[in-house]
This record gives C-alpha cells, structure tokens and sequence, in this order.
C-alpha cells in the first residue's frame, strides 16, 4: 500500500474541514473552537490548530489529510504542518470579495513549500458565484510563473474531494518519472542526515516490550501516522497513537517546551498511556492503571538503549 501526506489550506470558510470530513473514511480529529473575531460573519467555527482525515482510494493508496487554520493568527501552524507533506491543496472560496488577493497571500505564505512538492487550486461555492471563472485563477498563477491545475470543487463531495487528490497522486507520479536520480540523490542526502539513533523497529523488540510486567499492549506508528506494529485490539487507541507523532509538533509550537521526547496519560481507571517520540516514529505503550509510570518508563528506555 502506497502512503501520502497531503496539506489542506486556504482562508477562513473555503471549505478545508468540510473536504476533509467529506474525504475521510472514519471520523476525523479536529480542533474547532467557536469564533470571537469578524470570521464569525462567515462561520460559526474555526480550526485553532489542525484538522485531521485519512482516506484509502480504489487503487489501495492511503492518504493522510492535515488541514490548516485558516485565521492568520494561527499561522505559525502552517510550518509544523508542512513537514513531511508530499503535496500542497489550496481551497479558495469564489464568493469572497478578492479571490486573487487570497490566491497571492497563501501563494506567498507557502512559497518554500510550492518549490518543494506538487500544488493544486480547489475552487468552491462556485454555486454561490460563479465570477471570477476558473481561468482567471490560472491567469493569476501564469502571472507569477507557478503551474498547478485548477479545479472547481464541492468541499461537501467525497467525489470531488477525492478527484482533487487523484490529481496530485498524478502530479506526484509525473514528478518521481521525471527527477527519479534527483529525488534519489535527495532522498539519500535526508536519510542520512536525519537517521535516527534511537530505537529500531523489529518485533523482537516490540515482544520483550509486550511482556514487560503491567504492560497490555504497544504500538509503533511512523511520521505519516501510519500504525506498523501493534498488539492493540481497541482500533480507537490506534489511531489516537498513530496520530502522535503529528500532534507533538504541533504541542511543542503552542506551548513552547522545546523538544518533546515522552507523552504521559494517567488514567485512574483505564489503561495508561505512554508515549516515546523520535523525529521518525512514536512508540505506544498501554498499562495498567495500577502500574507506576516511573518504574515502566525507566524499563522500556533501558529495552531501547541496550537492544
């Protein structure tokens, strides 16, 4: 199964939740919190910090959605999102007064990103104004020498959120036919600067965690959000744990802690959680309540420094 990150963005009320939510094949994590400035004549909501979707299409290609705030105050999340991301969607809602004033911000605001990955333009509410017409849009793209597909988008269709991430799976793939020996030389160049030195994924290692005393199961997941390994049942705590190693940046940004090396969930009830992130993983471990953190922390680093 082939595995993509793509990065939903655009102003407030064009429809970014909305296609995720409509793309998305379980239900999607979300930050929204009600609106107190003027954003609050378009909608009743926003997204502080992120939105997150998953979809698999017909051809078995898994595709993880984050969606941006769309409130300029919130900006700074749009860099902790874009790491990773393989490809960028623009959403711009056509019944705005300045549609190209919004087309330059974002295409400023992502410029290091644009250079980097693929981009394509979703126009909606088209059915609310239909002016200016989709070839203004790629007028305004000639005009700063960027070439990207420009389509007209329901945010509210599976079929036509779907049909906009087909086309950048398609620009993916003319890209990678394309610059095959660059995108290996790069490819090789970051691999080796980011190696982690932590611990490796095997399930030797996965099953001497397992047994550890008070321990009921644990999960590897990997910087897309994608589970590799885990002895979890509960397909809920599986997905909270795959979705970890996304949050913690955004975490490290809003409240400004550095690093984040180890999550901690004390339940008095339920399992516990623990959590162990490295720049190219995050590892999942759930005990029992009843079980001192402490002494469980210190067993599973000793596991991963000496295996």
């Amino acid at each position: 199964m082939e595995r993509y990150k793509f990065l939903i963005s655009g102003p407030v009320g064009a429809g970014k939740t909305t296609a995720i939510e409509a793309a998305s094949d379980t239900e999607i994590f979300h930050t929204d919190v009600k609106i107190s400035d003027t954003a609050s004549l378009r909608k009743d909501n926003t997204t502080v910090a992120m939105d997150y979707g998953s979809t698999t299409l017909a051809n078995d290609k898994k595709v993880h959605l984050y969606g941006t705030p769309g409130q300029e105050r919130f900006d700074f999340m749009w860099d902790v999102l874009s790491k990773g991301t393989q490809g960028l969607i623009l959403l711009f809602d056509n019944s705005r007064n300045y549609p190209q004033r919004d087309l330059a911000h974002y295409l400023n605001a992502f410029s290091r990103l644009i250079a980097d990955v693929p981009l394509v333009i979703g126009v909606t509410r088209t059915d609310v104004k239909n002016d200016p017409p989709l070839s203004a849009y790629q007028a305004w793209l000639a005009e700063v020498n960027i070439q990207a597909p420009v389509l007209q988008i329901d945010a509210r269709e599976k079929l036509d959120v779907h049909q906009t991430i087909q086309t950048l799976i398609h620009l993916l793939d003319e890209e990678e036919i394309e610059q095959e020996s660059t995108r290996a030389t790069k490819e090789l160049i970051a691999n080796t600067q980011t190696e982690s030195t932590g611990f490796e994924f095997n399930h030797e290692l996965m099953d001497e965690l397992a047994q550890l005393k008070g321990v009921t199961g644990v999960m590897l997941n990997d910087v897309m959000g994608e589970v590799l390994h885990s002895t979890v049942e509960d397909d809920y705590m599986n997905e909270f744990s795959a979705i970890m190693a996304g949050l913690t940046p955004m975490i490290e940004a809003l409240l400004d802690l550095g690093k984040i090396d180890q999550v901690m969930l004390k339940s008095s009830k339920e399992d516990n959680l623990l959590f162990f992130i490295e720049d190219d993983k995050a590892l999942g471990v759930t005990s029992q309540h009843q079980s001192s953190l402490l002494t469980l922390t210190q067993q599973v680093k000793d596991i991963l420094q000496w295996r």
